[in-house]
């Protein structure tokens, strides 16, 4: 899989870098305002099977369906939850 080969993010996809003590809650809000419109448009938009009949791409994965995609976004949310802990853990942020 190209994940568990160390697919990294490029161009468009590079987050920018934040400074912690004014970025962090923009950051935050703004993450959790689109997952909130991700889950209201899932629910309100799209039938269960729909969800694996639509397909979208993704710069990595090529093109996978709306259920691949929202299991993909659920693995990388928690990826970086992952990340942010052990940083945290270090106290380091870079």
């Amino acid at each position: 899989m190209k994940l568990q080969q160390g697919g990294k993010a490029s161009g468009r996809f590079i987050p920018k870098l934040i400074s912690p003590a004014t970025g962090k809650e923009n950051l935050l809000s703004s993450f959790a305002k689109s997952m909130d419109q991700l889950i209201h448009r899932i629910e309100k938009k799209w039938s269960d099977p729909q969800l694996d009949q639509y397909i979208a791409p993704h710069p990595l994965l090529g093109k996978i369906t709306l259920r691949e995609l929202c299991y993909f976004t659920i693995y990388h949310t928690h990826h970086h939850v992952a990340i942010v802990k052990e940083r945290i853990k270090e106290n380091t942020y870079s």
